[in-house]
């Protein structure tokens, strides 16, 4: 979103907040901005989900399928612990993937445990590794 377009939106909540008493418009004006601020530069999340998903099947070297493969698990947790990392809900990446928030938890505990047990999981370290960097790469990009 551009930043006239934002800088209109802070406009329109300080008009109405002005109305409140002295005393309140303080606090709630600030809170408010920074409110404003974290979800208009947070960027679209079914956008996103699409460009995460395509970048992580080629780091994966496997395309998506609705199997519970492990190649397909691998691929769902490199995305939940991208999106989860870039500020989304639970429920948001679980709705964008099709599954319950508790499954998105669960995704992003199995990457935090593959980097605590790195020989168990190195296959998916490396593809997190290359997800990392293919996704540095297309935000230099495109950003």
């Amino acid at each position: 979103m551009d930043s006239a377009r934002i800088e209109d939106k802070k406009e329109t909540i300080v008009r109405q907040i002005r109305r409140l008493p002295s005393e309140d418009r303080r606090y709630i004006i600030g809170a408010a901005i920074l409110d404003l601020d974290r979800d208009l530069l947070k960027p679209n999340g079914p956008d996103r989900y699409a460009i995460l998903l395509r970048i992580a099947e080629s780091a994966a070297g496997h395309q998506l399928t609705p199997t519970r493969s492990r190649e397909n698990t691998e691929i769902r947790t490199l995305i939940a612990a991208e999106m989860r990392s870039e500020g989304f809900t639970l429920d948001e990446i679980g709705k964008w993937m099709g599954k319950d928030h508790s499954t998105v938890m669960h995704y992003t505990k199995m990457l935090a445990d593959a980097r605590k047990f790195p020989k168990m999981y190195s296959a998916l370290i490396r593809k997190h590794e290359s997800f990392k960097k293919q996704l540095q790469d297309y935000d230099k990009r495109n950003l």
